[in-house]
């Protein structure tokens, strides 16, 4: 059975395997090399950052689910925002709630922290169906998302 909880800095090694499988899945960095020490780093900074979260969900040692985001400022006004880093469910876990639970759990957080919530579904993995399921949650399409890597 699955369990959901806030991941801390014990939890590095376990996230980061659920990191990789996002990576290796994604779209978005099929001609990219992954940067194992550097996603550690980053990790590890976001499990040590108050303004930060790391919600998983969890199947004994195995992190089959995640949701990573960090309050940051708004540039423009007088308000901070959520900005979601990454949510990602391992595909053999898909059929069920976990997506759901996730980010119920994530927007639960902002409401908590009185932040709005940005969401970017641009990684490759079913990035039609992830829309859907923000929406159902009560985020709204803004935009478009335009991206170039670097030459």
């Amino acid at each position: 059975m699955s369990e959901y909880k806030a991941l801390g800095p014990d939890d590095l090694e376990p996230l980061l395997d659920a990191a990789k499988a996002f990576f290796d899945e994604s779209d978005q960095y099929i001609d990219i090399p992954m940067d194992v020490g550097r996603s550690r780093a980053v990790l590890s900074a976001l499990l040590d950052n108050e303004k930060a979260v790391v919600f998983a969900a969890v199947h004994g040692d195995l992190v089959i689910g995640l949701a990573i985001a960090e309050i940051v400022p708004d540039l423009w006004a007088d308000r901070d925002f959520v900005q979601e880093h990454a949510i990602y469910v391992r595909p053999s876990y898909r059929k069920g709630r976990i997506g759901h639970d996730l980010i119920k759990l994530l927007v639960g957080w902002a409401d908590a922290n009185g932040a709005g919530i940005h969401v970017t579904v641009s990684s490759g993995v079913d990035d039609d169906r992830a829309a859907k399921l923000m929406e159902r949650h009560g985020l709204q399409r803004r935009g478009w998302l335009m991206g170039k890597e670097a030459a």
